[in-house]
């Protein structure tokens, strides 16, 4: 099942991208100057936070139209229309953030938005962990030091440990993958690390 989700999530992905490739399109963020204002007294990290969630937003609902047809505009033949809205979740600055997403459907039922599932992706996420970590972060300090949003979601210690085991996993892979025929060595050092009774050895050149 997991598999089939990452299969449609890529699909869409990649159906998105040719979409900008073949026709880039124009989308315009207008803002109050006395919005601006207001937002600008929080700080411009506040400001610059609420308008990447506010062109998010516009970008999927951009793709909508290109895949449904403009808003209350005749079908004319097209397999897809427009279905409410989900709530669902984006990465901004490294942090979960819900808000309301939009749904197509087909005749087969809902059909994945290509800009939602590629900033819902949580790689970005992630990296920023496993970087903020592995310079000197805690995790217990991780959520009060870098928490920009109230609403923000998904920093809690655990959530940001379990985090951190993925990532650590995925840099061990990359590690035990690596082409190592062209590496001539002089020297091979082994150390070792007893824990419970069970030797570990760290090989080192």
């Amino acid at each position: 099942m997991k598999r089939t989700y990452q299969i449609e999530e890529r699909k869409a992905i990649q159906r998105f991208r040719s979409h900008l490739t073949s026709d880039p399109g124009k989308i315009q963020l207008i803002v109050p100057l006395a919005d601006i204002a207001e937002r600008l007294r929080n700080g411009v990290d506040h400001m610059l936070f609420e308008a990447e969630l506010q062109l998010l937003q516009l970008i999927m609902e951009d793709e909508v139209s290109w895949l449904t047809g403009a808003r209350y505009q005749r079908r004319n033949g097209r397999a897809m229309e427009r279905w409410g809205t989900a709530p669902g979740s984006v990465v901004v600055h490294g942090q979960k953030v819900p808000l309301q997403r939009p749904r197509i459907r087909t005749g087969n039922g809902d059909m994945k938005l290509g800009s939602y599932e590629l900033f819902r992706g949580d790689d970005q996420m992630q990296r920023q962990v496993w970087s903020r970590v592995m310079r000197g972060l805690t995790m217990r300090g991780y959520d009060p030091a870098i928490r920009e949003r109230e609403r923000a979601f998904g920093l809690s210690k655990s959530a940001i440990s379990d985090r951190f085991v993925l990532a650590s996993t995925e840099q061990v892979q990359r590690l035990l993958k690596r082409d190592l025929s062209k590496l001539h060595l002089c020297i091979l050092m082994i150390d070792g690390v007893e824990y419970c009774s069970e030797h570990y050895c760290c090989p080192w050149h």
